[in-house]
């Protein structure tokens, strides 16, 4: 066998896996440095979303006014032309700032973002602005996302009540998601905040359902089933629900954990 011969099967069984990964709709809003090394394709059911949003350079996609938008059909035209760029699979190379081109590190203000998405077939790059606060501006099917544990642990926060000794941990997952414990004398305590905007007022937590299954000792798996859309990865909700477990000596039977312990704020 060949060495072009090889390298057309590694090729050929890469893209086949690339192919047999579930997509599915996933809007982070503001947590969208969570799309690194994620693969997007394009919603066949959308229509919204290919309007001044991608370029095939990055001084082009950084511009505040830029006309030479990618996959027009005429000259002064500013939406691109969905037939150009569905039946593709982009990697998310690197997420950029909006303004400096350059990759984003730590907290990030601005409501856009760039995304350098990689043709996984053709290499092409192409660079799409990122909408943290228009859901429908982003016309995309999202691959599953990994989770990086040690890097959600590491960001849970301690601390402890220097009169009464009452710890407090809470790990925020995303920016609309935050799970505490609190641990004292009374006992251990969890408490879930979810937060997300929408047309139907909620209160004191009616219209969502919570549901918490304990697996073993040290893991808990949330589904969550909302009468609201809520863009969450529940996977992660689950993986820093389990850091805050091992952070104590508590443990669980296999039964379901008791509902009283859980308050949800909308």
């Amino acid at each position: 066998m060949t060495t072009k011969t090889i390298l057309i099967a590694i090729i050929i069984l890469a893209t086949n896996h690339i192919k047999s990964q579930d997509f599915s709709e996933n809007f982070l809003g503001n947590d969208f440095l969570n799309y690194k090394n994620v693969y997007l394709k394009i919603n066949d059911a959308v229509n919204e979303g290919f309007s001044t949003c991608f370029y095939d350079e990055l001084k082009e996609a950084t511009s505040i006014s830029s006309y030479k938008i990618l996959y027009v059909d005429s000259t002064y035209a500013s939406q691109s032309v969905k037939d150009s760029l569905i039946n593709r699979i982009f990697l998310v190379k690197d997420i950029l700032d909006k303004r400096s081109g350059k990759p984003i590190i730590g907290a990030y203000y601005n409501e856009k973002a760039i995304f350098v998405l990689e043709d996984t077939l053709n290499k092409q790059q192409i660079f799409f602005i990122y909408n943290t606060k228009v859901k429908r501006n982003f016309p995309f099917l999202v691959s599953e996302i990994k989770i990086d544990t040690d890097k959600v642990c590491s960001e849970i926060e301690r601390t402890q009540d220097d009169f009464n000794g009452n710890i407090k941990l809470n790990s925020s997952i995303f920016s609309n998601i935050t799970i505490y414990k609190e641990i004292s004398k009374k006992g251990t305590f969890y408490y879930l905040r979810l937060r997300t905007k929408g047309s139907t007022v909620i209160v004191d937590g009616i219209g969502a359902i919570i549901l918490f299954t304990v697996l073993s000792n040290t893991f808990v798996t949330f589904l969550i089933f909302l009468s609201i859309l809520l863009s969450f990865n529940l996977a992660l909700i689950s993986k820093s629900f389990s850091c805050l477990l091992t952070s104590s000596s508590i443990s669980f039977s296999n039964k379901s954990h008791a509902l009283s312990s859980l308050k949800v704020t909308a």
